[in-house]
């Protein structure tokens, strides 16, 4: 992949990468590469789909196959072997002159909803300060 993409990926904050027509990796971030456990440099070139369990891997595969046979985007959750739930953006990317690749973004989920949680309580308790200090 040219510095256009690798930088593209880079500015992304959510796990990113870009697959060929038949899983292999073409390039990703290094978000995507620590989610994985891996170097991205180590990641190029490997099937995503060897990385997952099978029945992991193949519900993933024919969510990917689905999108690549229409053309069109779609969203999913799912859940990693550890539990975590994670929302996954698959893009088709389309052209006459080059194989079908495919664009993926994936974030946690449950990370943002414990930050919205301690974000609600800090408020909360903010906000019963404030209306301990006016009755003084």
């Amino acid at each position: 992949m040219d510095d256009l993409v690798r930088t593209l990926l880079e500015s992304i904050s959510d796990n990113a990468l870009i697959l060929d027509e038949n899983g292999v990796v073409l390039a990703c971030n290094q978000a995507m590469a620590k989610r994985l456990g891996n170097a991205p440099d180590e990641l190029v070139d490997k099937n995503i789909f060897d990385l997952f369990e099978e029945p992991v891997a193949k519900k993933r595969m024919q969510l990917f196959s689905k999108a690549l046979k229409t053309g069109d985007p779609l969203t999913f959750r799912d859940a990693t072997s550890s539990g975590n739930t994670f929302q996954a953006w698959v893009k088709p990317v389309m052209s006459s002159d080059s194989p079908a690749r495919m664009v993926v973004m994936t974030r946690e989920v449950d990370r943002l909803a414990r930050a919205e949680e301690e974000r609600y309580r800090l408020a909360s308790a903010v906000e019963q300060a404030v209306e301990a200090v006016i009755l003084l």
